[in-house]
């Protein structure tokens, strides 16, 4: 393990931990804005591991975008005719699947990171992190910041 791993290993294991049901709710709260947010918050521990590889600019354009668009998306249906409604909700609709594959392209490189980091096999979790994106991320956070416990265990 070369120095920058140790010190990334060191930041992700210092982290505070932060309950996953808050995350949940954070991100259902403030419907999806939350997720960029998070990657941003933590840029100087996941700068730190081995080729994140996370577009830092791209998760702020997607915040930006969706605080300035609530006002639109309220208005349009009342500001636009049907035609040029119906295109508004088609746009609407792909920068949805194009942040969304921004999340999880941002959640697959930082698992990644963690899992070299970690000493893991390189595929663990990957499932996870495509389904649950920062959930199980901050999982995994979490588990790492956890103290190590000796376990007794009875012989039989």
């Amino acid at each position: 393990m070369n120095h920058n791993e140790m010190m990334a290993m060191k930041a992700l294991s210092g982290m505070k931990s932060k309950s996953i049901m808050s995350v949940l709710v954070l991100c259902l709260v403030t419907l999806g804005m939350y997720i960029p947010y998070w990657f941003l918050s933590r840029k100087k521990v996941l700068d730190l591991l081995p080729s994140p590889d996370i577009p830092y600019t791209t998760l702020k354009v997607i915040i930006f975008y969706y605080l300035f668009s609530i006002p639109i998306r309220i208005t349009a249906p009342f500001a636009f005719s049907d035609m040029h409604y119906s295109l508004f909700i088609l746009l609407q609709r792909i920068i949805m699947i194009l942040s969304a594959g921004v999340h999880i392209y941002c959640a697959l490189s930082v698992t990644a990171a963690v899992n070299k980091v970690s000493g893991d096999e390189p595929a663990k979790g990957t499932a996870f992190a495509f389904l649950l994106n920062i959930l199980y991320i901050q999982h995994r956070i979490n588990k790492m910041s956890e103290p190590k416990h000796a376990y007794i265990t009875r012989a039989s």
